[in-house]
């Protein structure tokens, strides 16, 4: 099997000496051959013979797809001339994650899991369930699960993807009529449809086809994130704006608009990892960069990102009291959930919207994140906050809609120096003993 690496130097900055741009320059090596499993995925509930042949094909053109994106180094230090793969940003990683991404760290590491972990499955036990049959996703709502037949901005769903923990055999991938549709191709058509036209070789839209509506369902799953339950959604236009009816971040023109406009949220959706991966795949084959799809109009500057409007959060503070007094005192700590205007301070505050014992966790010293299912009444009604307690911040779960959660600006920061002491709040309840408070996750509701 011939594996391809593709070096991007950047130019020497303040010196006499510049190298060109080598992205399209390549070496290949052999590797050793291994036995390969046939794809990643078992069961194949409700899939007749031809259908489940469909989707190991597909499987096949996506290994193929995403081995170029997979080596997402823009994090690479300047200057690396050993560093492989993608090192230097270009029109397509300025296209679908934003002009910002070089600088955007946590991004880039999250890009290049997604890729890495869906390039790696074969080389792990086949367990994620593939059904061709409506399943029900239980930590979602009746009336919000996703079905086969179902509208989604006025298109037919291809598919979803349903996860209950990072686990690879608690992630199912639902696959409808329309993916074994025509006009959702195979690679081996596309590229049939493609060679020796120049033209047909820059329009991205001639592009999508199996491997693509694929690749979107794979970047949702927990078990490719790697965190439950997952950060990788199918984001809405302005995800930081109110109101219901904004469309989803779905189709070519959209995603490249919505790296655009709001580049800080382009990682976690998952149609810009389809459609990054599909059109870099083609650029390295024919030495050609597709023509973008969405055009700011010309004269009109790009749009800033939205301001947050009035939106709410909840804050989770790891509380410490020190009650009674030595020898004899002890000390509790609590899991405290406020529901607050989203920017509100909640450290050292009255009335949380509930609270949880916080075990094994001995004082606010480098607090780990929350670990559990904690319910919270908010404005909009009852939500879990709900993390696998694998060291990420977790996410917040409002009638069946997932919500980012991030780590409290206080979480890591050293010593006392993140901490506040809760004078007021003892003066008013001096029962309280000595209490001190951390802020650890902060999770914004969009809707």
């Amino acid at each position: 099997m011939k594996y391809s690496i593709i070096f991007a130097f950047s130019l020497l900055l303040g010196s006499g000496l510049a190298l060109p741009n080598l992205r399209y320059i390549n070496e290949t090596y052999e590797l050793e051959p291994r036995q390969r499993q046939t794809s990643p995925f078992v069961e194949f509930n409700g899939c007749k013979p031809s259908y489940k042949d469909a989707i190991i094909k597909a499987w096949e053109d996506v290994e193929k797809i995403v081995k170029v994106s997979a080596d997402f180094n823009l994090d690479a230090p300047f200057l690396d001339f050993m560093c492989k793969g993608i090192c230097a940003t270009g029109p397509l990683e300025t296209r679908f994650w934003g002009k910002d991404i070089a600088k955007r760290i946590d991004a880039i590491k999250l890009i290049r899991k997604v890729f890495t972990n869906i390039r790696d499955l074969n080389n792990k036990a086949a367990e994620i369930q593939i059904s061709c049959i409506d399943q029900p996703d239980l930590s979602v709502l009746p009336e919000n699960r996703a079905k086969c037949g179902q509208l989604r901005d006025g298109k037919s769903i291809g598919g979803y993807a349903i996860a209950t923990s990072t686990e690879r055999r608690h992630n199912t991938i639902v696959l409808c009529d329309v993916f074994f549709s025509p006009g959702q191709e195979f690679l081996a058509e596309i590229e049939k449809d493609l060679n020796g036209n120049k033209e047909k070789q820059k329009d991205p839209r001639l592009m999508g086809g199996k491997a693509q509506l694929m690749i979107h369902e794979l970047a949702h799953l927990a078990a490719i994130v790697e965190q439950y339950p997952t950060i990788v959604l199918d984001q809405k236009l302005d995800p930081e704006g109110a109101g219901g009816n904004r469309p989803r971040a779905y189709g070519l023109e959209r995603v490249e608009k919505f790296a655009n406009k709001w580049p800080k949220f382009s990682h976690l959706n998952a149609d810009n990892y389809a459609w990054y991966a599909t059109e870099n795949y083609f650029e390295n084959l024919y030495k050609v960069t597709p023509d973008a799809m969405f055009q700011p109009r010309e004269g009109e500057p790009p749009e800033p990102d939205p301001q947050p409007k009035l939106e709410k959060a909840v804050n989770i503070i790891l509380e410490e009291q020190l009650i009674g007094i030595a020898p004899n005192s002890r000390v509790e700590m609590k899991w405290l959930l406020y529901s607050v205007p989203f920017g509100t301070e909640s450290e050292c505050t009255e009335n949380p919207g509930t609270w949880v014992t916080a075990d094994g966790v001995k004082n606010l010293r480098a607090p780990p994140f929350p670990a559990g299912t904690f319910k919270i009444k908010t404005g909009d009604g009852d939500c879990e906050y709900k993390n696998d307690g694998k060291g990420n911040p977790g996410a917040l779960w409002c009638n069946g809609k997932g919500h980012s959660c991030k780590a409290h600006r206080n979480k890591d920061k050293p010593n006392r120096e993140g901490e506040k002491y809760c004078w007021d709040l003892m003066k008013k309840n001096p029962s309280l003993g000595q209490t001190t408070h951390r802020g650890v996750v902060s999770c914004l509701m969009n809707f």
